[in-house]
This record gives C-alpha cells, structure tokens and sequence, in this order.
C-alpha cells in the first residue's frame, strides 16, 4: 500500500504556511510502514515540531476508482520541513518519517458525487482546530485521481490524502485529539 499525499491543496493552508498556491497538484508519497495503528499515538523522540494536518483519506478499489473513504492524519515535522524547503531538499525526513501517519475506520463510498458534501474538522483538548469541505480543495477528488493515473503506478488498496485545511498546528504529548465527519468520530491520544 502506498499512500499519495497532495500539499497544498487548499488555498488558505498554503496561505498560511506563506507558500504560493499550486498550479497542478503537489504529490509526495509516504509507505504503509509511516502508519500509526490504534488510537494512542505516539510522538517519535527524532521529530522537533509534530504538526496534525487532518485530511479525507480515499482508497483505491480493485478498478482504481475510489471505493472508501476515511479521516486521517498526515504528521509533519514543521520545523524540518521549514528547513528542508528553505534548500530545496526532498521532503521525506519530515513528512514520511516513522509514525507520521494515522487512519479511521474506512467507510463506504457510494459514489465521488457524495463527497463534494462532505465537511470535517478536528478538535485538540476539546477546543475547534481544523473545518475543511471537500468542495473548498483547489483539486477535487477526481482531478486528483485523473493526475495520479496519469503520473504514478497506482495500484488496488492505496489511499490518496487529499489536503487538509488551515488550521495546523503542533502536538504534544497528552494531547486529546478527535476528527469527525458527519456520524464518524475517530478519537486520538498523543503520549
């Protein structure tokens, strides 16, 4: 399984990391070995700025159509990638170290028209962090899947994260953490 990550697909996330706004999708790739399982998660000792960006997550069914749809965490080591972008430098030391992803429960897609719909966000200790729609994304789903089969060697059971909204912000140990869309609630603690 291979996960497609896309940067900057929502306008004032890219606002507020002061970066210009893509003119086709920014991809990165991380492996099924970055995923964290279970609901306790744990801060890697390597990491310097643990940083949640809450994203949809859709999987690719056996015809490379979208199939089921989750909430997820794409973690990123701010203060490395700062680093790592001010060189010009790959971004896997921050964004596809161990540990620097987590997943709910897959849900059923019933066809890439419902997600246009879908709303989520994302609360720390209780208190309103993230508020994404998928119709907000500067590339909706299937643009996003038409460029993948395009440019990468897609294959059944991988998952496209698809952006996440302003709002990120770093973590720390203790920390109570809950995404939810519509009837899913998927609740994280941080040690």
């Amino acid at each position: 399984m291979t996960f497609w990550c896309v940067g900057r697909n929502y306008s004032e996330h890219a606002k507020e990391l002061g970066n210009p706004l893509p003119t086709q999708p920014l991809i990165f790739a991380k492996s099924e070995g970055t995923l964290q399982k279970g609901q306790e998660l744990l801060i890697p000792e390597f990491v310097k700025s643990f940083h949640h960006e809450l994203e949809i997550v859709l999987l690719l069914g056996n015809d490379l159509e979208f199939s089921h749809w989750t909430l997820g965490l794409d973690f990123t080591d701010r203060e490395t990638q700062n680093h790592l972008k001010s060189k010009g430098e790959p971004w896997e030391l921050c964004k596809a170290f161990k540990g620097s992803s987590a997943l709910g429960p897959w849900q059923k897609l019933e066809s890439a028209d419902e997600l246009q719909s879908f709303q989520f966000q994302l609360f720390v200790n209780e208190q309103l962090r993230q508020t994404g729609w998928v119709r907000d994304m500067i590339f909706p789903p299937l643009k996003l899947l038409s460029y993948l089969k395009k440019h990468f060697p897609l294959q059944a059971g991988d998952a496209v994260f698809t952006g996440t909204p302003s709002g990120v912000a770093a973590l720390k140990s203790g920390d109570r953490v809950k995404a939810q869309s519509g009837e899913l609630t998927v609740p994280w603690s941080l040690r």
